[in-house]
């Protein structure tokens, strides 16, 4: 059974790759939207049939056995935002921001979408667990960066060692922890 049953994650790569293609910076509303889509599938083929639309607590809620589970979702392609040697990339997906109010969710859910927006890896966090990441600076309060490989991951934490946070470290040295851990929706 093909997760794109309507062909919508595929337009949506496709007019990625068209934008990608002449070198302007991606929209991040279409990112985004890409990174939504894949979830719903993802949860749909996963049994998940109750899922809502709820833009005041998360992106979607669902019904779990009556049970409302909010699901906030952030997606990111691999990039390097100046803010570690340009070696380095990774995903980044902003926790929370200094001056929003806090988002009521259940369940983080951060999209990692490679170059090509087809090999597409799912992080799972618990609201604790993506609340655990300590407070960065002044504009972004809360962050999760996600580095590509280790090497990547040491040579940040040796460049920056105040950017990467415990928890931030603790998430580097353990994906798998979180990588696809859609139990964690209970």
């Amino acid at each position: 059974m093909s997760i794109d049953k309507n062909g919508v994650i595929e337009k949506i790569i496709v007019r990625l790759k068209e934008h990608n293609s002449t070198g302007r910076p991606l929209p991040p509303g279409l990112v985004s939207n890409l990174g939504k889509k894949y979830v719903l599938a993802r949860l749909n083929e996963l049994g998940f049939k109750k899922l809502i639309p709820d833009k005041k607590k998360a992106n979607i809620c669902i019904d779990y056995n009556g049970k409302k589970i909010n699901v906030k979702i952030r997606t990111s392609t691999l990039k390097n935002e100046g803010l570690y040697p340009n070696d380095i990339k990774y995903w980044g997906w902003t926790v929370k921001r200094r001056q929003e109010k806090e988002e009521e969710y259940d369940i983080l859910v951060g999209v990692a979408l490679n170059d090509d927006f087809d090999d597409t890896q799912f992080y799972i966090f618990t609201r604790d667990e993506a609340l655990s990441v300590a407070d960065v600076n002044r504009i972004v309060q809360k962050k999760i960066h996600l580095f590509e490989s280790e090497e990547a991951y040491r040579k940040a934490s040796e460049s920056k060692p105040k950017l990467v946070t415990e928890y931030e470290r603790y998430i580097n040295e353990n994906k798998s922890e979180f990588r696809c851990r859609w139990a964690k929706i209970r």
